[in-house]
């Protein structure tokens, strides 16, 4: 649905049952909002995943003689601990099978070895810091954060630990590699609280961002969806008749929908703008009322039958945007605090690569840390 449009073939059926009434949005998934949760999970990711949030300044680094005494097949030593070229080759496997990233080109696969060196030496020292910071994970909140991965994943299907199994054995992957890197991440999550628990955000520096740039901060019409996923449209028709006829939405969804990542929760995808979802659907979406059905659409991805649950209006006021506007810049300088931190760990570790695995001198890829609205 969010991905490029066929030409649109779109029909908009009125609604077979009653008007569900206003719901609270919150922030389901698919929200365009942040909070500070979210942020952990995005830094977890490109800290450990993808290596960003650190430059990786080891004390060493500047000083390529330090690789000729490297053991052979070494990628790197840290707190002389050696990490092998095999084991950063298969980190990078985890994290591109965990986290769907795409394999590199040929004439990429020289950064991208160095970037899976950096990234585990970043999350070897996050793991060393966490420790000393008295952080723990307990199994069971391995197992429970494993059992969310397996639903987002294969959905609720009663083989999806087999499914699982199966993928990820052809990638050469055990399912306690995967426990690891879920370990890591709600350790990082855990150890980011505590490095930023101090972080405030004064009222005069939030009506200071709003004031310097309004229209920045301006919020379009957002709203709560809820999609049934067909490979056909006379299938998407046959769905559109039975919840017209008073079939379950839920039910409806659970039965008949192609998407495994929203049909057990009733088909919702989350409150979102139109300019995030595919041209067609937008369109749809955002022509129905709250509670009629629309569709089918024709999209790439299949056939959908739709409804609007919630519609949140246009936000451009102060008073509407104070809040949003406070958890931005608290999450900009949250982020900030963070990487400052890993700088100095990672300045402080005393890391050594080899030739083929050095970040180039002078590389930092932190993001960019702003108080303007993205």
């Amino acid at each position: 649905m969010i991905d490029e449009a066929v030409e649109p073939e779109v029909d908009v059926l009125e609604a077979g049952e009653t008007d569900p009434g206003e719901t609270d949005p919150g922030e389901p998934r698919g929200s365009t909002r942040w909070s500070r949760r979210r942020l952990v999970v995005l830094v977890g990711f490109v800290v450990v995943a993808l290596g960003i949030a650190a430059a990786a300044r080891a004390r060493t680094q500047d000083d390529p003689s330090g690789a000729a005494s490297l053991p052979p097949g070494a990628a790197l030593v840290i707190a002389g601990t050696t990490v092998t070229e095999d084991a950063v080759d298969q980190r990078a496997r985890v994290l591109a099978a965990v986290y769907g990233l795409a394999a590199p080109a040929e004439d990429e696969l020289g950064d991208y070895r160095r970037g899976a060196a950096q990234a585990l030496a970043t999350t070897l020292v996050l793991d060393d810091a966490a420790g000393n910071a008295g952080v723990t994970v307990s199994e069971s909140e391995v197992d429970a954060a494993f059992d969310r991965y397996l639903k987002s994943r294969y959905g609720t299907a009663s083989d999806a630990r087999a499914a699982f199994s199966a993928e990820f054995a052809e990638l050469g992957i055990d399912e306690e590699e995967v426990r690891e890197e879920i370990r890591r991440q709600l350790s990082g999550q855990r150890l980011f609280d505590i490095v930023t628990a101090d972080v405030e955000v004064s009222d005069q520096e939030v009506r200071a961002a709003f004031d310097s740039a309004p229209q920045a901060w301006a919020q379009p019409e957002t709203r709560r969806i809820r999609t049934i996923v067909t490979a056909s449209r006379q299938a998407a028709l046959g769905v559109a008749a039975r919840l017209r006829a008073g079939a379950a939405f839920d039910t409806e969804a659970a039965r008949s929908s192609l998407d495994a990542s929203s049909r057990d929760i009733g088909g919702d995808i989350g409150l979102l703008r139109r300019s995030d979802l595919d041209p067609a659907f937008g369109a749809a979406a955002f022509a129905a009322p709250r509670g009629a059905l629309f569709g089918p659409v024709r999209t790439s991805l299949g056939w959908y039958i739709g409804q609007v649950t919630a519609i949140v209006p246009p936000r451009t006021t102060y008073t509407a945007l104070r809040d949003d506007i406070r958890t931005r810049l608290t999450l900009d300088r949250s982020l900030a605090r963070w990487n400052e931190e890993i700088r100095v760990l990672m300045d402080e570790a005393d890391v050594r690569y080899a030739d083929a695995f050095r970040p180039e001198p002078g590389s930092s890829v932190v993001p960019p840390v702003t108080g303007a609205p993205r």
